[in-house]
């Protein structure tokens, strides 16, 4: 594609191919206009080995949630409670499914969680 090869029928099939293997792949319009597609094929994710007593890993984490994730903290009247409160502490990291190990990982590294299928396309979220 580098040599002008998006210019030929050849070249934007390639481009079709590429596409077809992303996100929810084609449209009917682009399916149709182009039958031939085969979806190229996706590498399998590494597995990430995240150690929690490594400083380096903690920022990635962070920086994966801070673009990937959310944490918020709840407070509730409480009969139950002592001070009169209940607090609800939750963490969430939203990801495709393909990426189930890259979620067994994080929870892991927190020592905690769980994940859950679940959604369009069974996306796991971490709690």
């Amino acid at each position: 594609m580098c040599n002008g090869e998006p210019l030929t029928k050849s070249g934007v099939q390639d481009i079709v191919n590429i596409r077809a293997s992303l996100n929810l792949g084609l449209s009917d319009t682009l399916k149709s206009s182009f039958p031939n597609t085969v979806a190229v094929a996706r590498p399998n994710p590494v597995l990430l080995s995240l150690n929690s007593s490594s400083h380096t890993d903690c920022e990635w984490v962070a920086g994966f949630t801070s673009g990937e994730g959310s944490f918020k903290v709840k407070v509730k009247e409480s009969i139950r409670s002592k001070v009169g409160f209940q607090t609800f502490m939750d963490f969430r990291i939203i990801q495709h499914s393909r990426d189930d190990k890259l979620m067994e990982s994080l929870i892991n590294f927190f020592g905690c969680g769980q994940y859950k299928l679940r959604g369009k396309g069974n996306l796991p979220g971490g709690d």
